[in-house]
């Protein structure tokens, strides 16, 4: 199927509605997906994240550390009572211990949710991947590792803390990190106390301006709800997809979106190993 050019603000038919993989944050977001991913111009498709409580008892790490705190403490009193400096040093220990834990609980955390994004990946084939805050890193982190390499809309991106928590590098846009045929918009409020703007300038730093470009807006916080509205996520979707297609070998003459559907989609879903299995489900027989 063909994505079809409609013009913003009218209603189009089905065939004319972008298809959204919408990854949250720890709140739903600016409005999202609903009413802002309005259902008269997308389909949205949302994986559930699992860092709910109930995925915690799933997470061996999370499951060990407080048995592994409750022992720690124990420990140390004992040590104190044979002398000071052997309970200084049994509570540093335990600090230590603790902290590779956590990394270890947040890391396999990341891991399950790059897992999960990428199943709705390959079962539903999208058009545009929007992220908010945590999913914003998820969808930076899609990029790094070549699982997704389409249009992708940021929305306060917490890539740095979520991989910082985790020990483990940042997600960046820096060029030849993330693949040819992506392109991507970061929309940061300067205001944002919970993912600052410098946060999402670092993700930038070394990025291809013509594949990555950021939007810092004046006076926003990080729900960003005078900016993200429903004309201005069609537009944005559309001038990334035409540029994603004409990266793709896949832009017509008109510069609209030509040959996209299931074509681009497949494409976009690169050569990573991982994806040969989604390639073949979207690319039609023929």
């Amino acid at each position: 199927m063909a994505l079809r050019s409609s013009p913003v603000g009218q209603r189009g038919d089905p065939g004319d509605r972008l298809r959204v993989l919408y990854l949250e944050g720890f709140s739903a977001g600016p409005g999202l997906p609903l009413p802002q991913l309005s259902p008269l111009f997308f389909d949205v498709v949302s994986p559930r994240m699992p860092y709910a409580l109930g995925d915690l008892v799933r997470n061996p790490s999370a499951v060990a550390f407080l048995p592994a705190a409750a022992l720690g403490l124990w420990g140390s009193v004992l040590a104190f009572k044979a002398s000071w400096w052997l309970g200084m040093l049994a509570l540093v220990g335990l600090g230590v211990i603790l902290v590779v834990i956590k990394r270890m609980a947040v890391g396999h955390c990341l891991d399950r949710c790059v897992d999960a994004v990428h199943r709705a990946l390959v079962s539903e084939g999208v058009d545009v991947v929007v992220g908010y805050s945590w999913g914003g890193g998820i969808a930076s982190a899609m990029l790094n590792r070549g699982l997704w390499g389409g249009p992708t809309i940021l929305l306060a991106p917490a890539g740095q803390q979520m991989y910082s928590h985790a020990g483990r590098k940042w997600p960046t846009l820096r060029a030849g990190t993330i693949p040819s045929t992506a392109q991507v918009l970061t929309i940061q409020g300067s205001r944002d106390t919970i993912v600052t703007a410098r946060e999402s300038e670092r993700l930038h730093e070394g990025a291809d301006e013509a594949h990555c470009r950021l939007m810092l807006v004046d006076g926003e916080g990080h729900f960003l709800r005078y900016t993200v509205r429903t004309r201005k996520l069609v537009e944005w979707c559309r001038e990334l997809i035409a540029a994603s297609s004409a990266a793709a070998g896949d832009h017509d003459e008109t510069g609209g979106v030509g040959a996209g559907g299931t074509e681009l989609r497949s494409l976009l879903l690169l050569e990573h190993p991982q994806n040969q299995g989604a390639k073949k489900q979207l690319t039609p027989p023929g």
